[in-house]
């Protein structure tokens, strides 16, 4: 930054400073730890039907480890305060307008621009059940199913991510802080969680 200032002052660049700060639009993009989503909280498009960037609580993000029921196969989950990332796939998270109701997806199902603008975007919120608080990810264009739950827990003193799926929220698996407290724990069913098959 001071490099930059130098360089303006050495080319006496007053007039050509103030033309860019009077187009400038500053982006704070640090992280919020609060539960805030409020209209304002995210960066809207003019894309009909963005509410804006959906702000994800600080419990919900990190890198995640876990074994899916019925895999062997490890997967990392990452979440950050606008994204989340399930294997190779990033989905940028957004709120649906309120204004809007969500027959959206019937009018712009067939615009192929609107398709491609919100290809990567998934469209979030939060659901209560079995005391855990989820975030819930759905496509952005997702007419039918559920999408996935995320939800921040305790087990065994260790912070994890149960990972929820169905009408019934019932749990699919757990996601670990680390590679080898998932090998751990892997398909390891916990009393206090709800399984399908327990109902």
């Amino acid at each position: 930054m001071k490099q930059m200032i130098d360089y303006l002052n050495r080319l006496d660049s007053d007039s050509l400073v103030n033309d860019l700060a009077e187009n400038a639009k500053v982006v704070d993009q640090r992280s919020d730890s609060s539960d805030n989503t409020s209209e304002d909280s995210g960066h809207k498009t003019n894309i009909p039907a963005d509410g804006g960037l959906f702000n994800v609580p600080a419990q919900y993000q990190g890198t995640w480890y876990t074994y899916p029921a019925d895999d062997n196969k490890l997967d990392t989950i990452k979440i950050s305060q606008h994204e989340s990332t399930d294997g190779k796939y990033i989905i940028e998270l957004h709120k649906v307008d309120r204004k809007v109701n969500y027959n959206y997806m019937e009018k712009y199902a067939k615009s192929k621009s609107y398709l491609k603008a919100t290809k990567n975007w998934g469209r979030a919120s939060f659901w209560n059940l079995h005391g855990i608080k989820y975030l819930n990810v759905m496509g952005w264009m997702q007419g039918a199913g559920d999408g996935t739950f995320y939800g921040p827990h305790t087990e065994n003193g260790q912070p994890v991510l149960v990972i929820a799926e169905g009408a019934g929220l019932w749990t699919n698996c757990v996601a670990w802080k680390s590679p080898q407290l998932a090998q751990q724990y892997k398909h390891k069913k916990f009393k206090d969680l709800y399984y399908q098959d327990d109902e």
